[in-house]
């Protein structure tokens, strides 16, 4: 499987192979330290280049065929949703798709739905449209906040074989993201929850939450764990054999140049101490998997990163904020997002 997932992320997994022929977007000087007026103007191409990218994408509306019976857990209970999406993957082959809604015993229908999406953790590295499980587990954060009276809607992700063609022109993180864009459009009269979205992308999936974001705009705010780093680093360095371009975006110089797209809307960046997989927990050596790391997640450019943004959303007035917690590469800090929350329905609209 190994072999097959790098030949389906269309690049070698050798470091310093990056030639950067399609990348054009960067934060400016003037979009960072400049006035509103500057950065919007800043904002225009990279920003209609994603939308371009998203709507081109996949074109096809999905159908829901199946709705399963509710799984009880404690405090809340579980119902999957089966879609359909006709020949949209690899040699027109039809895609099933599983979207999770996690339903509190005693909703609290002040507080906006959760749009969770995780990275390669939950399902191994190749996802196939699989209905997400693990952040429903006992200790998960999806239940956690399924039990304190939220929503969560949980997308699949990290979905690579089906559009091994449809990777070559357009990133994978978009490709994911319309998917979960179109099921969300179709299934959202099932819902019967807050029609105001938060969303809370996990590794993998605060790239494609991000995307969503930045799209969609009923979803008011968004937080990323463990998926705010430094691009140049990922590509120069840091290699998942199995997938190692898959968590790229072709067009842009650094990711920060892409959270900038999100701007006005309140943002949450987590970051562990202890992320070990991603950009390593220190040092870490190579294996027969990973390309091992020199440096730890909290470098300089993550945090020379968030400066520059809390720079332009200042700018709006906006919320921002860096929680630097004690876990891991997949462990959302529960706490930190709950209080954003908090304070993203206290501020003013």
């Amino acid at each position: 499987m190994a072999s097959n997932l790098v030949s389906l992320c269309s690049n070698q997994a050798s470091a310093f192979d990056w030639d950067y022929k399609d990348a054009r977007f960067d934060l400016s000087a003037s979009a960072i330290l400049g006035d509103r007026a500057a950065f919007e103007s800043w904002r225009n191409e990279p920003l209609n280049y994603i939308k371009e990218q998203f709507e081109g994408a996949i074109n096809v509306a999905p159908e829901v065929v199946g709705v399963h019976d509710p799984i009880k857990k404690a405090g809340f209970a579980i119902e999957q949703i089966d879609l359909l999406f006709s020949h949209v993957a690899q040699d027109g082959a039809d895609l099933r798709y599983t979207v999770a809604v996690a339903r509190p015993d005693k909703p609290n229908p002040d507080l906006p739905t959760i749009v969770a999406i995780n990275g390669h953790g939950e399902v191994g590295g190749e996802g196939s449209g699989q209905a997400p499980t693990t952040l429903f587990d006992d200790d998960g954060h999806g239940a956690y906040l399924a039990r304190g009276g939220f929503t969560v809607v949980a997308f699949p992700n990290t979905i690579h074989a089906p559009f091994a063609d449809l990777s070559r022109r357009v990133d994978y993180s978009i490709i994911w993201a319309r998917l979960a864009d179109l099921a969300l459009t179709r299934i959202k009269p099932l819902l019967n929850s807050n029609p105001d979205y938060i969303g809370l992308g996990n590794a993998a999936g605060g790239l494609t939450s991000l995307m969503l974001a930045i799209v969609r705009p009923d979803i008011k705010a968004m937080a990323a764990n463990g998926a705010f780093f430094s691009l140049e680093h990922t590509r120069r360095e840091y290699r998942i054999f199995t997938h190692p371009f898959c968590h790229d975006f072709r067009a842009f110089f650094s990711y920060s140049a892409l959270y900038a797209l999100l701007a006005p809307k309140p943002l949450l960046i987590e970051e562990g101490r202890r992320d070990g997989l991603w950009l390593g927990y220190g040092a870490s050596h190579p294996e027969s998997w990973f390309s091992g790391t020199k440096r730890g997640a909290i470098s300089d450019e993550t945090i020379g990163a968030y400066l520059e943004l809390k720079q332009i959303w200042v700018k709006f007035g906006s919320l921002i904020e860096l929680d630097i917690h004690d876990k891991g590469h997949e462990d959302v800090d529960t706490s930190a997002f709950v209080g954003f929350v908090q304070r993203v329905r206290a501020a003013p609209p």
